[in-house]
C-alpha cells in the first residue's frame, strides 16, 4: 500500500486526482492513501467546500468502482457505518446521498467521489473531536458533532484513515447488500424530506434508495413514487 500523509495540503482529493492522472500503468495494484493533519481547501458535493475542523479525519482513496458505479459512494458510506460500529463502538447513520451523521441527526463526516479514468477517487472528511468556536461563516444545513474514537489512539489523523481503509478494502460489497444495507442505517427512512435540485424543490417521505443509488421519494401531493437522481436533502 501507498500511503502518503502531510502535515498540510491544499486538497487530499485533489492530490490523489491529480496522482492518478499522472500514472501510466495499473494504478489499483498499488493502493493509494492519501492522509493530512490540515486540509486547506476540502472538497464537497458539488460547488461545496469541506469544513475541516481542528484534528479530524480528511483524507483520499483509490479504489475500484463496484458493480453499478453509482453506488460506489454509498458503498462507502455503509463501510464506514460498519468500521465505526465495529472499531470504536460509535453507531452513525446515512443521509442521502453521501452524509454521515449522528443517530440525531448531527452531521459527523461526508463522502465525495470522482470517477478519474476508471479509478474512483474517494475523499472522506470525519469530525473526531469537539470544537466549540465554528466558523461563523460557515452554512451548515445540519448541527454538527464528532466522532468519538478510542483516546490510546496514537497519530489518528495518519493511522485511523490507514485502518479505515483496509477495513474497506477488505469488506468490499454486492450491490444487493449495498442498497438493503445502506437502507436499514439511512436516519431518514419513511421520513418526511425535501431535496432541492438546482430550481427543483421536491417534498415527501423518503422510501429508500433504488438499484443505482437514486432516492425513491412518495410526493405528498401523488401516490406514486418518483425517483431523484441528484440534489441536497433536508430531514423536515
Amino acid at each position: 500500500m501507498n500511503h502518503v500523509h502531510r502535515k498540510s495540503c491544499s486538497s487530499t482529493q485533489d492530490l490523489l486526482i491529480e496522482d492518478i492522472k499522472r500514472s501510466t500503468g495499473n494504478y489499483l495494484q498499488n493502493p493509494t492513501l492519501i492522509s493530512t493533519e490540515n486540509q486547506e481547501t476540502g472538497r464537497g458535493r458539488g460547488k461545496n467546500q469541506w469544513v475541516q475542523f481542528q484534528n479530524s479525519l480528511a483524507f483520499s482513496i483509490a479504489l475500484k468502482a463496484c458493480e453499478q458505479v453509482t453506488l460506489t459512494s454509498l458503498e462507502i458510506g455503509v463501510l464506514l457505518v460498519e468500521y465505526f460500529q465495529q472499531h470504536h463502538n460509535v453507531k452513525l447513520a446515512l443521509k442521502w446521498p453521501n452524509d454521515l451523521l449522528t443517530p440525531e441527526c448531527q452531521k459527523v463526516g461526508g463522502i465525495i467521489c470522482h470517477n478519474t479514468g476508471g479509478v474512483i477517487a474517494v475523499g472522506i472528511g470525519i469530525n473526531i473531536q469537539c470544537v466549540e468556536n465554528f466558523d461563523e461563516n460557515a452554512n451548515f444545513d445540519y448541527p454538527h458533532s464528532f466522532v468519538k474514537i478510542k483516546s490510546e489512539i496514537e497519530h489518528p489523523q495518519k493511522s485511523v484513515p490507514l485502518d479505515i481503509f483496509n477495513f474497506i478494502l477488505k469488506n468490499r460489497k454486492t450491490c444487493e447488500q449495498i442498497i438493503t444495507k445502506w437502507n436499514s442505517y439511512c436516519c431518514h427512512l419513511n421520513k418526511e424530506i425535501e431535496v432541492i435540485d438546482d430550481a427543483n424543490k421536491t417534498c415527501g417521505n423518503f422510501l429508500g434508495i433504488g438499484e443505482i443509488g437514486q432516492a425513491i421519494v412518495l410526493p405528498l401531493s401523488s401516490k406514486k413514487p418518483i425517483e431523484i437522481y441528484s440534489g441536497s436533502l433536508r430531514i423536515l
